[in-house]
């Protein structure tokens, strides 16, 4: 078993050395890339607050926006914030070629813990 695990880990880095050709579009990066990446660390995103979670204090006429992803403590307090954030062309033509956005995360926002 150990044998396979370490050839999977050898693909998979091979794999992550290619760069990806594809333009990603925001909702393709959130289903091809970052939920993929949530729930392999171990995140369901099985509740309807995981996804597109309503905050206040927004600069918009309403005040109102939506987090991508929230990740949740074990005490239900919001424990990270994720946001697929689109990268600016000049950084992508500096960069090569690269997904056009990428996740972005903001930690910190409790001391609860998973």
């Amino acid at each position: 078993m150990q044998a396979l695990r370490e050839q999977l880990a050898d693909i998979r880095a091979e794999a992550e050395q290619q760069p990806d050709p594809h333009d990603y579009s925001e909702a393709e990066t959130r289903h091809y890339l970052i939920d993929v990446e949530l729930r392999r660390a171990g995140w369901p995103l099985n509740q309807p607050r995981d996804r597109e979670y309503e905050v206040t204090g927004m600069p918009n006429s309403k005040g109102i926006g939506y987090a991508d992803y929230v990740l949740w403590g074990d005490d239900g307090k919001p424990l990270a914030v994720v946001e697929a954030e689109e990268v600016p062309p000049s950084i992508r033509r500096r960069a090569g070629s690269r997904p056009s956005f990428t996740p972005t995360a903001w930690s910190g926002c409790t001391a609860g813990g998973r």
